[in-house]
């Protein structure tokens, strides 16, 4: 839909934004894995904050672990176009201290750095999703290949937008 490649899906299973494990997109080496043949992607989405949230992170400790991450990627990477993601609907997000307070966070971030933000936050509603009866995720927390259609439709568009494509 845009014409474009995929340069390397930096995904970790249980991918947080605070800490500094492997997982963390604080951890410098993972943020390094985004470089592939000695090339740096143009454009980076970051999709994270599902699993601290429902990890019982502050949103104090996230807000400050992201711009953390937004300040290594800056000095990293300085030509790459960000955009960020907030949080849709799933179990782990519907805590709380939840999904409306941490896409706060993650709304504010996006207009300090002058980052677009992707919305996520409606991509499906606790009406479509029920235990036992999901429409757009496997589970509780990961999108089908439905959720995940929903999902790219939604990143497609943000990015055609931020560049003017038709």
């Amino acid at each position: 839909a845009l014409n474009a490649i995929l340069h390397v899906s930096n995904s970790y299973s249980g991918g947080t934004v605070t800490g500094t494990g492997e997982s963390s997109a604080n951890n410098s080496v993972r943020l390094s894995k985004l470089v592939q043949g000695g090339v740096a992607p143009d454009i980076l989405i970051i999709w994270l904050g599902v699993n601290d949230c429902g990890g019982g992170v502050s949103t104090t400790n996230f807000k400050a672990s992201y711009k953390t991450m937004l300040d290594k990627l800056e000095t990293m990477y300085p030509e790459m176009q960000i955009f960020i993601c907030n949080l849709p609907l799933t179990t782990l997000t519907n805590v709380e201290a939840g999904r409306g307070d941490f896409n706060k966070v993650i709304e504010e971030i996006g207009a300090e750095y002058n980052i677009p933000v992707i919305d996520f936050s409606k991509a499906w509603s606790s009406e479509t999703e029920q235990v036992n009866n999901w429409t757009y995720l496997n589970d509780n927390v990961h999108p089908s290949a439905l959720g995940m259609n929903v999902i790219s439709q939604l990143v497609v568009k943000s990015i055609k937008e931020f560049y003017g494509i038709e």
